[in-house]
């Protein structure tokens, strides 16, 4: 996930502002800081609105994509030993049912 850059309300930089426009300091800097407070409960609200609808609880995390992966190259590898084993089996019978019609066909058999 990319990283998301804060913003902040730069309570001084309101006060400063509201000055040169002839506003009372004290006022400026209550309207400052009730604009503070309302930024941040947005903020937060936001984030916990985002919260939900992420579901967080579902997120796959890289850490169970590795164990999921390692389970199935486990299970896959068990079933390539498996069909292995069989071929070798088959084979085997495919040679001595070869060896047997050989050994009649040039009667070997006693």
């Amino acid at each position: 996930m990319s990283k998301v850059t804060m913003k902040y309300f730069d309570v001084f930089n309101f006060v400063k502002k509201a000055k040169e426009f002839g506003v009372n300091e004290q006022f400026a800097e209550y309207e400052a800081r009730q604009i503070e407070q309302a930024i941040n409960t947005i903020a937060n609200e936001v984030k916990m609105e985002i919260k939900k609808e992420l579901h967080s609880d579902e997120l796959v995390t890289k850490t169970d994509l590795k164990q999921q992966l390692e389970i199935v190259k486990l299970e896959l590898q068990k079933e390539i030993a498996q069909a292995s084993n069989k071929a070798l089996l088959l084979m085997g019978t495919f040679g001595i049912f070869f060896l047997g019609a050989l050994a009649k066909g040039f009667h070997w058999v006693l």
